[in-house]
């Protein structure tokens, strides 16, 4: 469960995708291409009260 965006930010793309299959958990990836970047970034966000 998720889904994707794709984001064009002159001269760079962002790629994202979204993870929804562990709620209430989910993770967000931006992969980031460019002349001047190429990197994935991963963020898992989670409750507080756990």
């Amino acid at each position: 469960e998720g889904g994707e965006t794709r984001h064009w930010c002159d001269p760079d793309q962002y790629d994202g995708a979204y993870d929804f299959s562990r709620w209430p958990e989910f993770t967000v990836t931006w992969a980031v291409r460019g002349p001047r970047k190429d990197y994935r970034m991963m963020t898992i966000y989670t409750p507080e009260d756990r």
